[in-house]
């Protein structure tokens, strides 16, 4: 049993890897047989077909994100500013993540697959940054004036709505430039004189710690 769920993994993320770097539409499923060493009966013994393998690539990686937010959001001996930070740095890597060919191949050729993902990031947003809003909240790093729940809105809309491969093309800047300039318009406003000073040492301890390794 365990040997099936090692070769099973191994023909996810493998697959993954080629869909990312060929794009989904170009890949077969005779090259991820070919590319992992195995038969394509024993492919086939595994996943009925490539879109099979695709749905459980995206599966996993909602997992993967899912578990990457409650370890932030439950570490209790973070404050808001140190759960900000990391999930910036989440959805920083799932800003690279869009850069390779698979999320363009799923726009063009499964909007359906598309609509689930962006429902599953609407969801997930809303609920993982209400709980962090209300927390900085209680501990006095967000202006008590502001709606908490209309700044879980903005952000949600924001990435929901910008941080896609059609709209990010017709700006001139990098994804990630794109992404921090949305947390910079959005997060410089609703941020009390506590929640600013907190924000900008941790940045700059951030720096300190990345120069010295």
């Amino acid at each position: 049993m365990l040997e099936e769920q090692v070769t099973k993994k191994r023909i996810l993320d493998k697959s993954h890897e080629m869909f990312q770097k060929f794009g989904y539409s170009k890949v077969t499923m005779e090259e991820i047989a070919q590319n992992l060493g195995i038969s394509k009966k024993t492919l086939y013994k595994f996943f009925s077909n490539k879109k099979h393998i695709l749905t459980e690539v995206i599966s996993s990686v909602k997992c993967e994100v899912e578990q990457k937010f409650e370890i932030v959001l439950s570490d209790e001996n973070s404050d808001f500013i140190q759960k900000l930070q990391g999930v910036f740095d989440i959805i920083g890597e799932n800003v690279k993540y869009m850069q390779g060919h698979l999320t363009s191949d799923i726009i063009l050729n499964h909007p359906e697959i598309w609509s689930e993902i962006q429902e599953f990031k609407r969801k997930k947003s809303h609920v993982q940054f209400s709980r962090l809003i209300e927390q900085g909240m209680r501990e006095g790093f967000i202006k008590s004036d502001i709606s908490s729940q209309l700044t879980v809105l903005v952000y949600s809309a924001a990435l929901r709505e910008i941080m896609v491969p059609d709209i990010l093309s017709q700006i001139p800047m990098s994804k990630n430039q794109v992404y921090h300039e949305i947390i910079k318009m959005l997060f410089e406003g609703i941020l009390s004189e506590k929640g600013r000073f907190r924000y900008i040492n941790l940045q700059f301890d951030s720096k300190d710690k990345s120069e010295v390794f």
